[in-house]
Parts: structure tokens; sequence; C-alpha cells
């Protein structure tokens, strides 16, 4: 399905759904969804300020977010942990994004 997805992306069939959203929001929701699962194998971790909106496309942002936080964690050694990091971006209604693990 991702593999589809980035095709047609690269081929503009797909449109992309941008509007602002609260990435900070977004990353604590993913962090609070996996959790449960993880205790107290891997601990995942948030660093991110209270709020940080940027001009994105929810779902495929979500989606990109749930992939790499579910490989970092399939990789990390147990007792380790995952740290989801959103920052402001260089320009307004820009962001970075970062998963960060110790696999």
């Amino acid at each position: 399905d991702e593999v589809l997805l980035v095709s047609k992306l690269e081929l503009g069939s797909e449109l992309l759904r941008r509007g602002p959203v609260d990435l900070a929001a977004m990353v604590r929701e993913v962090r609070a969804e996996l959790t449960p699962t993880l205790a107290p194998r891997l601990r995942l971790e948030v660093a991110a300020p209270e709020s940080l909106v940027a001009d994105v496309d929810r779902e495929l942002v979500r989606r990109l977010v749930e992939n790499l936080v579910s490989n970092a964690l399939k990789h990390s050694p147990p007792g380790g942990a995952v740290t989801i990091r959103a920052e402001p971006g260089p320009e307004p209604g820009k962001a970075r994004l970062a998963v960060v693990d110790e696999g």
C-alpha cells in the first residue's frame, strides 16, 4: 500500500489534502496509542513543544510517523527508547519531524 501511495504521489494522481495540523498533538496521540503495547520492554518518548502547527496532509504524515516509529521499535534493543521529535521548521507553517532510536 505504501509503495502504491508513493507511486501515485510521484505521478501526481494522488492529491494531497493539506491543512493546518498540530503535529505536537498528533505525535502525542501516536505515543498514547502505541505505549500500552510496549511497556516495560521499550520506552516511546516525545520531544515537542506544547503546540506545533504546520500545513500538511494529516493522514499522510501520521502514517509516515507510525511507520517510522514501528520500524524503530522493531529494531530497538530491550530496555531501549524511541523518541519522536517535532520542532519548528525554517519557515512559518513548516516543521521538522524525526524518529530517533537506539537500534
